[in-house]
This record gives C-alpha cells, structure tokens and sequence, in this order.
C-alpha cells in the first residue's frame, strides 16, 4: 500500500509542477489545502470578491505542509514596525519617556479595538431597524464613544511619533509612514472609509448563474440583503478575472486545462520540495481517501478507506492556475528585508520557523470544475461500492474533494458519482457550479 502522506505528496507535487514550475524550496513554501476551500473570486458583486481576496491575502499560513491559518499579515506587519530599533540617539532621557508612550498607545489601541468591535455589533443589530444606514453615519449618530476612543488614540500616536522624532530623527519618518499606512486611522485597517490602503468588501455570499449556493454539509450563506459592507486592506489576485471568464467559457465546451494523476506509481519523497524542513513536514491528518459516517447534528465518524497498488485516481480540471497575490501599498516588503534582523530586546516572535510573520502569501493556486475518476480493483470496487451504497448520510473524501453530506467541507453531493462495474472504476463529476475552489498556496520566506 502507498501511504496517504506519500499520496498527499504527489498530489501537491504535480499541482505544483503543472501551475507553478518557477517554485523555488529555497525561497519559498507550499502550502496544501486538504480540504477544497470554496473562493468566490469571480462574483459579479466586487465587494464579495474582495472580500475572498481578502481572506486569500491576509492570511499567514503556519509552518506545515498543510494549509492552516497562523496568523493575519496586517496585524503581524503592524506588530514589525513597532519592533525596530532604529538605534537612534543615546539620550538616556528619551528612553523612559518612548517606553511610557508605548505602553499608552498600545493601551489606547487596544481599547479603540475593543469600542470599534461593539460599534460594529450595535451597528449590525441596528440595520434591523434601518438597513441603509452607514457603520460610519451610525457612528456619529448613535455610538460616541468610538469618537472619544478614536481621539485618545489620535493623541496618543502624535505623543510617540513626537518621542519617536526627537530620537531617530529623519530615519523614523520611513517607519512613521509605515505605520500610518497600516493604522486604523486613514491606513489600511480603517473600516470606517475608504482611503488608498484599503478596499470596500461585503461579508457573505450571495448566489451567482450557474453555481450551487448551498451544498449538502454547508451552512447556507447569508442572504444577499443581510450583507455586510465595510472596508478591508487592499489586496488584489492579478488576472484573475480574465482567466476566471475563459473558465466558464471552456466548462461550457467540456475542455479540460490541466490534469493531475494520483497512482501508486507516485514517487516516495519529503516535503523538502515543497520548501518545508524535517521539522514542519509533520503529516497531513487526513487520509487519501476517507469515509465519513453522521453519528448526530453536529458530529460525525472518520474512516480512512485503501486502495490495493493497482488503483489511479485522476483529476482534470476545466481550469487551473497560480494568481499572485498582491497587498496594496500600504505593506513593504523592503521594509522587511532591511530590519527583520535589527529588533529591539523582547520583540515578540516573528521571523522564527513558526514566527507570525516568517511567511507571507504571494500566490494562490486556484482551480475549477474538476472531474475527478479512481480505477481500483475489482474487490477494492465491489467493497467501495457497498459502503457507498448503504451509507446514505455518509460522506467520502478523494483527496481534498469530500462528496456526500457530511459536517465537513464538500465538494458535491453524491447524485454526481458514476459507479462503472464493468471497468470497477467511480466517476464523479462536477456539480453545477461557478465557484473555483482554493487548492494552495505559495508563501515567501521573510
């Protein structure tokens, strides 16, 4: 039997090989989803694809092949720029006062988070009564206390930027810059308007031509009328729209872009290529193939079901493709470069192997539409075929694809499947759907 981690392996290698053959393990690392991740990227609302840009963008993976969220790009860049040590003037009279305006702007940062978040919660119960108003007209109208938070934290930054100058001089106006560029105030972490750091984007989803709104195992999405608009930072995936349209226009022709073979011919290796060390290469949970069994509303049994050596799954996608990931200006990579290795004493973690900001995405691997067949053996098909049959409320994963009903992430649901005795081999094809799905992501090495 070949191991679901070395499956797991070849599985990301031809991904890898056939969207990113520039991939560099020295400088970069890849990272699996091993569930499909749906990304309504091509909604025809821009502030709904913003919004998974977004997520995509913003999110730092951890330090293991498999994609998991480790930490948030914006507030691990925010926490950087406060850690540098310009190594400025030696006024020993300085020092006190810089560390006493820290502790104050950090106090009044974290309390304007915390007035902001409520706003935001009164704000939303409030839109049952008026669903126009504005998060920024309920402020002023109805929620004073983000006012008075936001100007003490006004003062409190002009109090340490001051502090700041008078130490460092003209060498702290980069950092001062930075810092206003990712602020909460005019920079790319304001929600209350649009500025040139951030980016309108709506909270939810709303259903699009062609596309299954909810699958079998999802929790529906909020209607189109219970959305939410606010601002995020600025990300962009570039090109996505263009290749996104020639997607749809070849799923309607029945092409096919890119196919991914999985058999157990498939080369035993380490993730070492995927950029991981013998440390992070901890395996994928999951196995290659699984069967899931409801047990109650909100649980259910996992199986990991094998294949004898003679089985092949294969993959064609209508499309698939890497997408660079881009923040907008208010994020600088050079700025990274030129202080990770000058922090002062005690910064927080960011720069070791599991630090929040030891990588940052650059692209995301995106496909559409696949159809995916596993040939097996006659005795693998016949006790596939049975589980499959009697388990009505189960769920069966291929991979990262999971079809059925099952309290997990899923693909399709089982109408799709085709059972061929004659060439004991399972088809399943792709549900009626506009929505690509999330299959990796390449991250640089800060």
């Amino acid at each position: 039997m070949t191991s679901a981690d070395n499956l797991w392996f070849a599985y990301a290698s031809q991904l890898q090989q056939k969207a990113a053959p520039a991939f560099d393990p020295k400088t970069q690392q890849f990272s699996l989803a091993s569930s499909t991740l749906i990304v309504d990227l091509g909604n025809a609302d821009p502030e709904i694809a913003n919004a998974y840009a977004y997520q995509i963008g913003d999110t730092i993976a951890a330090a293991s092949p498999a994609y998991v969220p480790k930490s948030s790009l914006l507030t691990s860049y925010r926490a950087f720029l406060d850690s540098i040590d310009l190594k400025g003037d030696a006024n020993p009279n300085l020092d006190p006062q810089i560390s006493k305006a820290t502790i104050t702007l950090n106090n009044a940062q974290t309390d304007f988070l915390s007035v902001q978040a409520a706003a935001i919660t009164a704000w939303t119960g409030y839109k049952a009564v008026d669903s126009t108003i504005a998060f920024k007209d309920y402020l002023s109208q109805f929620y004073p206390l983000w006012g008075d938070a936001k100007s003490t934290l006004q003062g409190a930054e002009s109090d340490y930027d001051q502090l700041m100058t008078k130490k460092y001089g003209v060498g702290f106006d980069i950092i001062q810059d930075a810092r206003h560029a990712a602020s909460s105030l005019g920079g790319a972490a304001d929600i209350t308007g649009q500025d040139k750091f951030n980016m309108l984007v709506k909270t939810g989803s709303a259903g699009i031509a062609g596309s299954v709104p909810v699958l079998p195992g999802i929790n529906p999405p909020a209607p189109a009328n219970a959305l939410i608009e606010s601002f995020a930072p600025a990300y962009m995936l570039d090109g996505f729209a263009a290749r996104y349209a020639e997607w749809q226009a070849a799923s309607a022709s029945g092409a096919t872009a890119a196919t991914i073979t999985v058999n157990n011919k498939s080369a035993a290796s380490g993730w070492s290529h995927m950029g991981w060390t013998l440390d992070a290469q901890a395996e994928i949970s999951e196995g290659f193939f699984n069967a899931w069994a409801n047990t109650s509303v909100s649980s259910s049994t996992e199986t990991a079901f094998t294949m004898n050596d003679d089985f092949e799954m294969t993959m064609d996608f209508v499309g698939l493709d890497m997408f660079s990931v881009n923040p907008g200006t208010w994020f600088s990579p050079g700025l990274i470069q030129s202080y990770k290795d000058q922090l002062l004493p005690g910064a927080p973690n960011l720069f070791g192997p599991d630090g929040s900001l030891a990588r940052y995405p650059v692209q995301a691997l995106i496909g559409f539409n696949p159809k995916i067949k596993l040939s097996m053996s006659d005795s693998d098909y016949n006790s596939f075929q049975s589980q499959f049959s009697a388990q009505t409320n189960a769920g069966f994963g291929f991979g990262p694809f999971v079809v059925g009903d099952v309290h997990h992430s899923t693909y399709s649901d089982k109408s799709s499947v085709q059972t061929d005795l004659a060439t004991a081999s399972v088809t399943i094809n792709p549900p009626p759907s506009a929505l690509p799905v999330l299959l990796g992501v390449i991250s640089t090495i800060a």
